[in-house]
């Protein structure tokens, strides 16, 4: 699975969609650390409740 991180101007929220990849030991899990750890969590339990 690959994050990708897409932060909008008008929204304080980062918008976070995750994208199905072939090669799923590529970028499992990496999050840019600016991203608030409120949203690290979200991402992570969505991969994990999937």
């Amino acid at each position: 699975m690959k994050f990708s991180i897409a932060e909008s101007n008008e929204s304080p929220v980062p918008k976070i969609s995750i994208v199905p990849s072939r090669t799923s030991g590529e970028n499992v899990g990496r999050i840019p650390a600016h991203a608030s750890k409120s949203v690290d969590v979200a991402a992570l339990a969505s991969v994990t409740l999937g």
